[in-house]
């Protein structure tokens, strides 16, 4: 695996877009060595948990994190710069790595892009892969298990080294449980624990033979609980079953007394009351329908018995109408006459005409507007001098009379028949009911039979009630029975798998055993090999020893053995990269290192000599996070043979801010044009 280049996005003390090529030169063993230097809190630390983020997500923080710790992690990560003077955090951010892998002999070009979104303090996290350009062919919720996949997380252990894990390696307190840890991480034994594990609760949930006589006595309870309520529930039957018999008989009673009751007359006599109501009511009733045609007598109802009259008094009332117009016509026309005959005669109307002819024109005109009274309305007598306003209210009653008051007078009078008729009917069924007195034991009777057949009622509800009750009970513990026949029927089965299970426990110890041996006898042919090369050659060492409890003794050419606590500071730190080398000898993977602060124990001779020997040799790309001091630019130049590239990281406190500068690059010539275009990476 060949890492290709990593981008930032407003991650740490990196603000906006930051792009680092992390390609070494393509010549295997050639310049293998990438490195970013800076002082503390410029982002060197950034960079490399960004790298181990992008492949991991929360697995990169541990195996136990939970997703609220994760968030807050990420929340911590989202930069915070000073903008008017103000701390803000930034409300999106994001890494992006790419790295070559070869599966199956098939190069593979992947790309992982972890997006995150702040709301509030949650940070929403989208996680996208690339292979060879396109998505990974998996459901987006399973792109972490595809990476787990293709890089398992236990070679965390062999890819990324900090500080932190350097000192723990170096400290003899912890240096043995983060060993194992490591070496387990390395051989998937966590895998083969956690499998055993399982077996252990398959085995522990199978039980054993006291178990079963357990569910068995249980299982004995339970029915002796349902054999009780089963006989109350046969007795609560009977008793519904008396409770129905008795009912029948009741109904059978009533049903005989009704009959009775009707054959005397008891149906006339139940109504008796009803029916002297309704009597008393109808006569009030009649009276006043009576009212109101006497009402209709004393209107207009006389003339809607004359249709014939009214008709002809409507049309005298329009004759005498257009008679008397025209006699008013005519006495207007007299007024006037005298006037329109002069006006004619006067010159100036006709001064163009001679006199005779105008005196013709006159006598034509006035002729023609002479008002000629018809002599048959002449001779007609006015009866009614009625204005025009009296004239119409009597054409309205005319109206009303003809089409209005006879249906008015049909329906009071079908009603004051319809009434008529029922009290007629009402006096002829009082006089056939029967005395109340003679009738009143069969109504007892029958009040009694329907009190009894209420209490049997409200009897049947409570005896309902307590069957339903015991048969939710017995309900509930067949189910529990059938349940513990479930358990009984598997117990038989867990016993087989039990044995299987117990079986494949040693079958795991046994691998475990062995593999351990196996890679443990060739970790300690390593770390001598490794050690060697680093150390003066006064110190060689002869071999190496790692217990069951990856306890670790060295044993010196002199034969003298001693363990890590025995070594000096800058002793250990060359143990601790000899045991890295070692492990990642006995992986057999070709894997990036990446370390952060990995030179600061080391003395100015031993230096030189881990950076040229060590990291020159240990993987085909190692990339260092080291502090200036660290790294000095002497030292840089003398490094400069295996050196692809170099970062300066320079953060600023005013901006509150990192800045990336490219000091090295592996063609020296071309160093000013291969900075400015990794400046122009950044830049995008």
């Amino acid at each position: 695996m060949i890492f290709r280049s990593l981008s930032v996005y407003n991650v740490g003390v990196f603000r906006g877009h930051h792009k680092f090529n992390l390609l070494t030169t393509e010549t295997e063993g050639d310049r293998p060595l990438l490195v970013f230097r800076g002082h503390n809190g410029a982002g060197k630390s950034t960079l490399f948990h960004s790298m181990k983020l992008a492949l991991y997500g929360s697995l990169a923080l541990g195996d136990r994190v939970s997703q609220r710790e994760y968030s807050d992690h990420l929340f911590g990560l989202l930069h915070r710069g000073a903008e008017e003077g103000s701390p803000t955090v930034q409300d999106e951010a994001g890494i992006q790595l790419a790295f070559d892998y070869i599966r199956s002999g098939e190069p593979l070009r992947i790309q992982v892009e972890r997006k995150w979104e702040r709301r509030g303090e949650d940070v929403n996290e989208t996680l996208s892969v690339l292979e060879n350009g396109t998505k990974v062919d998996v459901r987006e919720d399973e792109y972490q298990d595809w990476l787990n996949d293709l890089v398992p997380p236990g070679l965390q252990a062999l890819c990324f080294f900090d500080a932190e894990q350097l000192r723990d390696l170096a400290d003899p307190d912890s240096h043995d449980d983060l060993l194992a840890d490591t070496f387990y991480r390395l051989l998937g034994l966590n895998l083969v624990d956690r499998l055993e594990d399982d077996l252990q609760y398959l085995i522990n949930q199978s039980g054993s033979s006291s178990k079963a006589k357990k569910l068995r006595r249980e299982k004995g309870e339970k029915e002796s609980v349902l054999d009780q309520l089963r006989e109350k529930h046969a007795e609560i039957e009977e008793t519904l079953e008396e409770l129905d018999d008795r009912e029948e008989e009741l109904r059978k009673q009533l049903a005989e007394q009704e009959r009775k009751l009707r054959s005397e007359g008891g149906t006339y006599a139940e109504r008796r009351p009803e029916l002297k109501e309704r009597l008393s009511n109808i006569e009030p009733e009649m009276e006043e329908v009576a009212e109101k045609f006497e009402e209709l007598c004393e209107g207009l109802l006389p003339f809607a018995l004359a249709p014939s009259l009214c008709l002809d008094l409507q049309d005298r009332l329009d004759t005498e109408e257009t008679s008397q117009r025209q006699q008013i016509a005519g006495e207007i026309w007299q007024e006037r006459k005298q006037e329109v005959e002069e006006r004619l005669e006067e010159q100036s109307v006709l001064d163009d005409v001679d006199e005779e002819t105008r005196e013709a024109l006159v006598r034509e005109v006035m002729e023609t507007l002479e008002f000629e009274e018809d002599d048959a309305e002449a001779d007609y007598r006015l009866i009614h001098h009625l204005t025009d306003e009296e004239r119409q209210e009597l054409r309205g009653w005319i109206q009303k009379s003809l089409d209005v008051m006879p249906g008015k007078a049909e329906l009071v009078g079908e009603r004051l028949g319809d009434l008529r008729d029922e009290k007629d009917q009402i006096e002829t069924e009082l006089e056939r009911a029967p005395d109340e007195e003679y009738l009143a034991p069969i109504h007892e009777r029958i009040q009694e039979i329907e009190d009894e057949l209420d209490e049997l009622a409200a009897e049947r509800e409570r005896v309902l009630e307590k069957k339903g009750t015991l048969s939710f009970r017995m309900e509930e513990k067949e189910r529990e029975i059938e349940q513990l026949n479930a358990k009984l029927k598997e117990f038989s089965a867990d016993k087989k798998s039990a044995r299987r299970a117990m079986k494949s426990q040693r079958a795991l110890r046994e691998y475990r055993r062995k593999l351990i041996n196996k890679r443990a006898a060739a970790l300690e042919d390593a770390i001598v090999g490794a050690f060697n090369d680093l150390c003066r050659k006064e110190r060689l060492l002869r071999d190496a020893r790692v217990g069951e409890d990856f306890h670790v003794e060295l044993e010196t050419a002199d034969g003298h053995l001693q363990g890590v606590g025995d070594l000096s500071a800058g002793e250990r730190e060359l143990y601790v990269l000899a045991l890295l080398q070692a492990l990642r000898e006995i992986s057999g993977r070709q894997l990036p290192l990446v370390v952060d602060t990995p030179l600061a124990r080391l003395d100015e001779v031993h230096r030189p000599r881990v950076l040229k020997d060590y990291f020159a040799g240990i993987a085909d790309q190692s990339i260092l996070l080291a502090t200036s001091a660290e790294l000095d630019e002497a030292l840089l130049e003398e490094i400069t043979p295996i050196l692809s590239r170099a970062y300066r990281l320079a953060f600023d406190e005013d901006e509150g801010a990192t800045s990336v500068e490219a000091t090295h690059t592996a063609d020296r010539a071309a160093r000013q044009s291969a900075a400015t275009l990794d400046q122009g990476v950044l830049a995008a």
